[in-house]
């Protein structure tokens, strides 16, 4: 009976990570990187979430069914904003979006960072980071 709550627990962090390996961050990573990514925050203080949803510029992500692909292309500074190049992981179609809001500081990756997210279908930054500060 005691052995019930550890297989419960092994069983979800096993599907856990699972689900999350999908190549955006390396294996065996620093524990600064990881710990960065749990505890980015977006402009209203909510979440960005974790590594499963933040896109690493240039970083391949494998896709079920498919080759692995870029899904965060790259990204520049404009006067309306940042600019990103991006590939919907739902569709694999190019899209072009803008944030113009606050971004994720202090970043450890060595490049930028996207979290998205989708509403009525419509692809969305969640949070964006463009890299490390200078």
């Amino acid at each position: 009976m005691k052995l019930a709550p550890f297989v419960a627990l092994t069983l979800a962090c096993g599907a856990a990570a699972a689900a999350r390996d999908v190549g955006q961050i390396p294996e065996n990573s620093d524990p600064k990187i990881s710990t960065w990514f749990r505890t980015a925050k977006s402009p209203s203080g909510t979440a960005c979430c974790n590594e499963a949803d933040g896109y690493r510029e240039g970083v391949r992500v494998r896709v079920v069914g498919g080759e692995p692909t870029v899904i965060f292309r790259s990204w520049w500074a404009a006067s309306d904003g940042y600019h990103l190049s991006l590939i919907d992981p739902s569709d694999l179609r190019s899209v072009h979006l803008i944030w113009d809001g606050p971004v994720v500081r202090n970043n450890p990756t060595g490049g930028a960072v996207v979290w998205l997210s989708k509403e009525n279908g419509i692809l969305l930054v969640r949070c964006f980071s463009p890299g490390p500060e200078t």
